[in-house]
């Protein structure tokens, strides 16, 4: 599974003289033995305006355009609103969770929360920081499964308050953990921690 990402000024910068855009990649492939399928290649098309029109020179192209793709798990839409992947981990989640009612009468509430933090919190906070700037609207629905999640674990009424056992779970809400994941990026960039590519984004702030 390869991935190529380029930016371009223009619709037109796609088509170099080759009609593949991926000719580079394309040759490395060959001299390595391997082969690119265009029939298995997709393509995602983000614009500023956040157009959906095709442009006639990407018509051309031998890979579909997508409207959304997968990329490590992580589903991207064109339009980056990150819906698509905020579907999948609700979904995931809920799943995981209704199948762990069968385990919860057989479990220590120590071993419970080790199962859930596994299949549950873990789908919460796997590439949680590309969620950073969304709406809250969109955060709330993920929050909704993590409060499902203690309420689950805590035996807590539906009609009772959930911060207070948050709380004393020691469970960051879902928004705080996103911006959690990024100071942790940021101190790593910061102190060495990271590799350069992510240090070399970072400038260090002297008043």
């Amino acid at each position: 599974s390869l991935r190529l990402f380029e930016n371009m000024k223009t619709a037109s910068a796609i088509l170099p003289a080759h009609p593949c855009p991926g000719l580079n990649l394309r040759v490395w492939l060959a001299n390595n033995f391997l082969k690119l399928t265009d029939s298995k290649s997709e393509a995602l098309l983000m614009t500023p305006n956040k157009t959906t029109q095709v442009s006639s020179d990407l018509a051309t192209l031998p890979f579909d355009l997508k409207q959304c793709v997968t990329n490590l798990g992580v589903k991207i839409d064109t339009q980056f609103s990150m819906g698509p992947q905020i579907n999948a981990v609700v979904r995931s989640c809920f799943y995981q969770l209704r199948r762990l009612v069968r385990l919860k009468p057989i479990l220590k509430r120590a071993h419970l929360e080790s199962v859930i933090h596994a299949f549950i919190i873990s789908r919460l906070d796997y590439a949680n920081s590309i969620l950073i700037g969304l709406p809250a609207s969109a955060l709330n629905r993920l929050q909704v499964v993590q409060n499902a999640a203690a309420r689950f674990l805590t035996n807590t009424p539906r009609r009772e308050h959930i911060t207070p056992v948050l709380a004393r779970l020691h469970w960051l809400p879902v928004n705080f953990r996103v911006k959690f994941k990024i100071l942790i990026f940021v101190f790593k960039a910061l102190n060495g921690l990271a590799p350069d590519y992510l240090s070399d984004l970072v400038t260090r702030y002297v008043p």
